[in-house]
């Protein structure tokens, strides 16, 4: 993650790109991932999330303090979620009375490596329990 303590408009579009982004291989990786797992009867959760002290917060408030956006990879069975990993994009912290951010350094196709790869694991430690 890379640190910033300038907190402008460029870099709250950059981030908001990102995130938009991020929503978008979510969203292709939940469809793909989503035949493949339904043969072992489970269903993938791929998802972006954005919070602020862990309730759900819109995009445009990625400068406020506790604000944190992630990609989120679990699998729900029965009703219940089960979390496996998540890709951590932004967080904004609030530090010795400055706010500082901090946001990956992956680049999009990193990150859309990075959930094909933790899906592939879900997958296999899924298949190998059945």
């Amino acid at each position: 993650m890379r640190q910033f303590t300038k907190l402008d408009t460029s870099l709250k579009e950059k981030i908001v790109r990102l995130e938009t982004d991020c929503e978008r291989l979510c969203e292709n990786a939940r469809k793909i991932y989503s035949l493949k797992f339904k043969s072992l009867g489970q269903e993938p959760v791929i998802e972006m999330a954005r919070t602020i002290k862990g309730r759900t917060a819109p995009a445009h408030q990625v400068f406020t303090a506790g604000y944190e956006s992630y990609i989120d990879i679990g699998i729900e069975d029965c009703e219940e979620y089960y979390p496996h990993a998540y890709i951590p994009i932004w967080k904004c912290k609030e530090e010795l009375f400055q706010k500082t951010g901090y946001l990956t350094m992956d680049s999009v196709d990193v990150i859309c490596a990075k959930i094909a790869n933790m899906a592939d694991e879900m997958y296999k430690e899924i298949e190998k329990k059945q």
